[in-house]
């Protein structure tokens, strides 16, 4: 069928088949007395109610036109030999009268059509004028009908509509939170949840195992700042959320996971970021570990310097993972020492001065209330100095404390005590026992010479 337009909503709606018809005149779009534009072969378009155009007419019921039924008229001698039939109430559209996109989109501003005078007179063919406005007529035409055939002829919603929700798509899209942000990776250091959002609060998703590689952006906490999680780009999860605090930016050593469960401390550590003996400790308090100190283990990966290795190893309710020697853990809780230890006098600190003309590195092992503590401390030359612990000064509960020399100055010293054999962060030391004075009834203090 040729193509038939009517007015919706101040916009032009094509229909291009019977089916967009009959699905129009079932809409209540089209009716009987509907305006409608009928469009021709040679560009010729006529302007006519919906009950006038044959198709129409026969979908909304009308039966045939009266034209249809009549014979044809004869002609008429007193006419010049022309019909006397009178010319149908359809109104030819000259192809010179333009709709441009401007007028079909302002239906306010688009020039009205003139009145029919009468039937529409051909031109000579000398005139090239009505051809260069055909021309351009249908140029301008089909600009009209490709801005409008996105739609198609059947369409539920108004352009206006689709115009608004194309709108609102545009903007949404423009929209968007991790603009600027660069990707990254980081793989899980435990098994870790997924999150619906930046919070710990929220909805749990579903779980990654340890070493899951993840690729996203790091954004901020919904509800501190201060805290950092990763948006997932990649993957199964790509939307959801998982808390960098549970995240690493190497790769997993290999475990032997035939050690793991339930272990406990046979003294005070404190684990290490890696397994090996350069790497730095962990830095929360509450990873310093006390004798006894009941830990899960993950595993034990080989890398480091001792056949044991080390075992990788996490706390209830804190977050990440760190690692110690093996062979400071046992399986059997009766072999670790029962909490912390009754004091056996007055607490005291221990004052340490280096007299040796140059900075030197210790080892000291010594008891306070939870038990025997192994700390690595630098003195610097002609100062005295408080033993500490984890950033506070130690307090001393037994005049039972061991050394050896690490270092005078920068070169490693072999040193060989008698009285204690330890292991500090999976290296085993010989120490001999620390001689001191006792200042005050608070304070003990320990001068090193270096002959």
């Amino acid at each position: 069928m040729k193509p038939i337009s009517y007015e919706a909503n101040g916009f032009p709606e094509f229909l291009r088949t019977e089916a967009a018809c009959q699905r129009a005149i079932e809409k209540g779009q089209v009716r009987a007395e509907t305006p409608i534009v009928a469009y021709g072969e040679d560009g010729e378009r006529l302007r006519m109610a919906a009950g006038e155009h044959p198709l129409l007419r026969e979908m909304l019921g009308l039966g045939t036109t009266a034209s249809e039924e009549k014979p044809h008229a004869p002609e008429d001698p007193a006419n010049g030999g022309k019909s006397s039939q009178p010319v149908s109430t359809a109104e030819t559209i000259a192809p010179d009268v333009i709709v441009t996109p401007e007028d079909a989109a302002n239906p306010e501003t688009r020039q009205p059509l003139p009145a029919s005078t009468g039937p529409i007179r051909s031109r000579t063919p000398t005139d090239p004028a009505p051809s260069l406005r055909k021309i351009f007529g249908w140029l301008i035409a089909a600009l009209v009908v490709s801005m409008i055939a996105m739609r198609g002829c059947a369409s539920d919603s108004p352009v206006a509509n689709t115009k608004g929700s194309n709108e609102s798509n545009t903007v949404a899209a423009a929209v968007d939170p991790d603009a600027g942000l660069v990707e990254e990776t980081f793989y899980a250091v435990r098994q870790i949840a997924v999150r619906a959002k930046a919070n710990s609060g929220s909805v749990e998703v579903g779980r990654l195992e340890r070493g899951a590689e993840l690729v996203g952006v790091v954004v901020p906490a919904e509800s501190n700042a201060n805290y950092r999680w990763l948006k997932i780009k990649q993957g199964p999860f790509t939307g959801n959320f998982v808390s960098m605090l549970n995240l690493s930016e190497t790769q997993r050593p290999v475990l032997d996971a035939a050690q793991a469960g339930t272990w406990y401390t046979l003294e005070a550590l404190t684990p290490l970021q890696a397994p090996n003996d350069s790497s730095p400790q962990m830095t929360n308090a509450a990873w310093s570990l006390a004798t006894g100190q009941k830990l899960e283990v993950a595993g034990v990966t080989g890398a480091g310097t001792f056949t044991k290795g080390w075992a990788e190893v996490m706390m209830e309710k804190q977050t990440g993972v760190g690692y110690v020697p093996f062979d400071r853990l046992t399986q059997n809780g009766d072999l670790a020492l029962d909490g912390p230890m009754d004091s056996v006098e007055e607490p005291r600190a221990l004052g340490l001065v280096n007299q040796c003309g140059e900075p030197i590195t210790l080892l000291l092992r010594f008891q306070d209330h939870y038990g025997w503590q192994t700390v690595r401390t630098r003195l610097p030359d002609g100062i005295e100095r408080d033993l500490g612990l984890n950033g506070a000064r130690a307090q001393l509960v037994s005049g039972e404390v061991y050394f050896a020399f690490l270092t005078i100055g920068d070169v490693p010293v072999a040193y060989r005590g008698t009285k204690l054999t330890t292991m500090f962060e999976g290296k085993s030391y010989d120490l001999n026992r620390l001689s001191f004075d006792v200042v005050r009834d608070d304070r003990y203090r320990a001068t090193f010479t270096c002959k």
